[in-house]
């Protein structure tokens, strides 16, 4: 008989932790389990990648925008309130061996209290002392350490900020790097033509999620600025999509760079900026374990990395990376050594990457040692 795994997430877009969650499912799928994916909300766009094979349940009936509407929202929330008590029966009827809470920001209540399963673990993916929603997360974590059997961080970062946030939780936690599936990655880069405009210049491309908060896209844009009035001039690719995405067009065009930083909103197969670029940047304040970084290595890309929790676990300064401080002066000059010196930034374009990171059933026979399932 299947072992079986639910997995509880929000909304399933396109977004760094959404890819990484999918190939979990996949990697469980790939072993032989019966998975369910478990949505609050409809219409992520990335629900259309999913396997046929994974089980799609969605608590709410709408989509979050819908969900959200000023003048109906407490009608949809009514409605969905019965269909989540009938949901909740239909629950108690079902049992998992595991049941997975995929985001810490989530709350762990539905797969805590009402999904009947054997073991649970949520996965953190972020440094959570340095997170806004730090107290949340550190609260929920408490209140459901009981019924969580182990917290699987992303990197040891995320585990050291565990001991520092609730360290009565450090023998739940283990590092599990992300899931890669790098020889599907790759596969995604084949044949495909290369997205740049103009290969006179230096091509760069940040892919990430455009808010600010973490990805610090508006100094991304002060330092470009500084280059360019330096005479360093290369162009900037913008792919993802996020809430602070109008405000940097807006900021691009006052700026009048519009010819040389390319917008390039949410793209449903990066990988050709990977592979066609001449340098992928990751410019965050933090991360933790970045995906970006993992997607652009596994390209053979080379990479400029701020200070950011795990980076130094995926990237050996000077061998497969470049990292720089966690500042716009530390950032404007890595930025401008490598964009004008041609030899050394082509030495960083290389698949050279710690093997821990790339075995995926080492990852997969890790988190059921953690919860002493045998394989």
């Amino acid at each position: 008989m299947k072992k079986k795994i639910i997995l509880h997430y929000s909304v399933f877009n396109r977004g760094g932790a959404e890819w990484s969650t999918l190939r979990i499912l996949k990697l469980f799928l790939k072993n032989g389990w019966d998975v369910t994916l478990l949505l609050n909300f409809k219409g992520g766009t990335l629900e259309e990648a999913l396997p046929e094979e994974v089980k799609v349940k969605h608590l709410y009936s709408m989509t979050m925008d819908k969900y959200q509407n000023k003048i109906f929202r407490y009608v949809y929330r009514f409605f969905d309130l019965i269909r989540m008590l009938f949901m909740g029966v239909e629950f108690k009827f079902d049992k998992y061996d595991i049941a997975a809470i995929g985001l810490q920001g989530l709350s762990p209540f539905f797969i805590c209290k009402v999904i009947r399963a054997d073991k649970r673990i949520i996965f953190l993916r972020t440094d959570i002392a340095k997170c806004v929603k730090r107290e949340e997360i550190k609260d929920n974590l408490l209140k459901y350490k009981e019924k969580l059997n182990a917290l699987i961080c992303v990197s040891k970062t995320v585990k050291d900020s565990v001991h520092e946030v609730a360290d009565i939780l450090d023998e739940k936690a283990v590092v599990v790097y992300n899931v890669l599936l790098a020889d599907e990655m790759r596969s995604k880069a084949a044949g495909q033509q290369s997205p740049y405009k103009d290969n006179e210049l230096v091509n760069v491309v940040t892919v990430c999620r455009m808010s600010d908060k973490a990805k610090g896209l508006f100094r991304m844009l002060e330092v470009y600025d500084r280059l360019y009035k330096q005479g360093v001039v290369f162009n900037w690719y913008l792919v993802g999509n996020g809430p602070d995405l109008p405000k940097v067009k807006e900021k691009v065009e006052q700026m009048g760079y519009v010819d040389h930083i390319y917008i390039e909103g949410e793209q449903s197969n990066p990988f050709p900026y990977y592979k066609y670029a001449d340098l992928v940047a990751i410019l965050s304040y933090y991360e933790g374990l970045c995906g970006v970084v993992n997607e652009a290595k596994v390209s053979g890309a080379a990479v400029i990395a701020t200070e950011f929790s795990g980076i130094h676990e995926q990237i050996t300064h000077g061998q497969n990376g470049w990292i720089v401080d966690n500042d716009t002066e530390a950032i404007v000059e890595g930025m401008k050594k490598l964009i004008t010196d041609d030899k050394l930034r082509k030495s960083l374009q290389n698949t050279d990457y710690p093997e821990i990171i790339l075995n995926d059933q080492y990852k997969y026979e890790s988190i059921l040692k953690a919860l002493h399932i045998d394989n």
